[in-house]
């Protein structure tokens, strides 16, 4: 399953190691984060959204 948080993350056109060292995680949370199996911090999801371009909404999910 293919979650936004990835989708965004491609889109942005960053490796994986990449990405979790610019929002500062550990790869392996990332991977977890993008897998579904746990969900970002508050912190984190913002990060995400501000290095990948796009809103807290689009990576939540969130459809007006």
């Amino acid at each position: 399953m293919t979650t936004t948080y990835r989708k965004a993350r491609l889109r942005a056109k960053l490796k994986l190691a990449d990405a979790s060292e610019i929002i500062g995680i550990d790869e392996k949370d990332l991977g977890r984060i993008e897998k579904g199996i746990v969900k970002p911090s508050l912190f984190i999801l913002k990060r995400m959204a501000y290095k990948y371009r796009v809103t807290t909404d689009y990576l939540l999910g969130v459809q007006l």
